[in-house]
């Protein structure tokens, strides 16, 4: 996914174009401060998709993503555009999941998920990525219950 401009407007008015994210939010918060109106930011992407901001005069945004057709559905597994693969484990809104890579447990919120025709995913960008951590005591547990079952099966083998 490439963005290849910016859009700024109020309504049906055209503000201005530009190929820079910072040049754009600038203009638009410039323009919403000095106008006291909202501001919309249109992003184009290469694949024909938009998104879209709105910014107010008090220097708020709002984030209103395109919506996608389809949905994805806490407790299936996704393959994004690079290979990996991800169980969706929850969606807090309207706009993000709560996603984790299923090969090492990297879980993170996934934030502008769009699915396509294919099933495979691919987000904007992502927040809180983390390692899932067992307790201590959980993994000194499976320790010992490995060496247990070690022992048993030496002492069956040890009795035929």
């Amino acid at each position: 996914m490439r963005i290849t401009g910016y859009k700024v407007s109020i309504g049906d008015q055209h503000i201005g174009s530009t190929p820079i994210e910072e040049q754009a939010i600038d203009a638009a918060k410039a323009y919403a401060v000095e106008k006291g109106a909202t501001v919309s930011v249109i992003a184009f992407i290469d694949d024909g998709r938009t998104r879209e901001i709105n910014v107010h005069p008090d220097g708020t945004l709002d984030r209103l993503w395109e919506k996608s057709s389809t949905t994805i559905v806490p407790g299936c597994t996704y393959t994004n555009h690079n290979g990996g693969d991800y169980l969706c484990q929850s969606i807090p809104d309207d706009n993000s999941a709560v996603m984790e890579r299923v090969k090492d447990k990297w879980t993170l919120v996934a934030h502008g998920i769009e699915k396509y025709e294919d099933g495979t995913i691919e987000w904007d960008y992502s927040t809180g990525g983390h390692w899932k951590k067992e307790p201590m005591m959980s993994q000194e547990n499976t320790r010992a219950e490995e060496i247990e079952e070690e022992q048993e099966d030496e002492s069956q083998q040890l009795t035929l």
